[in-house]
């Protein structure tokens, strides 16, 4: 996993690697808010369908350990927010395909509905703590999403570094044994919640495809996995050269002007 060119290291559009993002596996009226924050089971299945014939998925620490430029494009799958469907829909067809995968949980809501979006039309139940327990146990890896899931952006500084040293002890004391990884709220990095990371032994932060304010390792890359993702959309993404061609002047400049007509933040992010 790489966020930044290593001297005698590939460049952006060079990496055969990628982390993607799923959220919520299940279905929801077009028209929800949170419709691009689904996928339908049906194309959860179709699409780890494609990584099996088409690309090698490893687990998200294997891409963080080492590098591999031979070979079919790496994936490894993540879940953000810990949230039961994927228990129901996606876990039995990654068990059946023998694909590890990565979730991870905001702690304070842990067996409970997700309460951080006021503005939410769509109710969602949280993992318990058993849950995670039993997915750690069969060997997924459980992992910090923060403890409240505030945007790390705009919290004052010592409320972040508490937000995310709460989320440590939390998931050590369920999973005993401590998180490896964090993935920030929405996505977006501080300097301050990358450094809490690091003072408490984690290996590394990760990000969503959007310009960040901290690199290096607690800066990983990860690609949203959206419902606009047809299969070439599909394919693109984890090919491990997504995100140099989404940030490419091109592309910038076409998304610049088809903007004001993207209904969310999901569809891009």
């Amino acid at each position: 996993m790489q966020t930044q060119r290593a001297p005698g290291g590939p460049l952006p559009h060079e990496r055969r690697e990628a982390v993607i993002v799923y959220h919520a596996i299940g279905r929801v009226p077009r028209g929800s808010l949170h419709w691009n924050g689904f996928i339908s089971p049906d194309r959860f299945a179709a699409q780890m369908a494609y990584l099996a014939e088409h690309r090698r998925v490893v687990p998200l620490s294997e891409l963080v350990d080492t590098s591999s430029p031979n070979g079919p494009p790496r994936v490894a799958i993540t879940f953000d927010d810990g949230y039961r469907s994927a228990v129901e829909h996606a876990v039995p067809v990654l068990a059946d395909a023998g694909f590890p995968a990565t979730f991870f949980v905001p702690t304070e809501w842990i067996g409970r509905a997700r309460g951080w979006d006021t503005n939410a039309d769509t109710s969602l139940e949280i993992m318990s703590a058993d849950e995670l327990a039993e997915l750690d146990r069969l060997g997924f890896a459980i992992e910090s999403h923060g403890h409240a899931h505030i945007d790390y952006i705009s919290a004052e500084p010592a409320v972040v570094e508490r937000d995310v040293r709460e989320s440590v002890v939390r998931l050590g004391e369920i999973l005993g044994h401590p998180p490896r990884f964090l993935a920030y709220p929405y996505g977006r990095a501080t300097p301050g919640a990358a450094n809490e990371a690091a003072r408490l032994g984690l290996r590394a932060a990760f990000v969503l495809d959007r310009r960040q304010h901290v690199m290096g390792r607690f800066a990983g890359e990860r690609v949203s996995i959206v419902p606009a993702d047809v299969r070439p959309l599909f394919a693109l993404k984890t090919a491990g050269r997504y995100s140099w061609w989404r940030h490419s002047a091109a592309v910038r400049f076409v998304y610049r002007v088809l903007r004001p007509l993207v209904r969310n933040r999901w569809l891009w992010p």
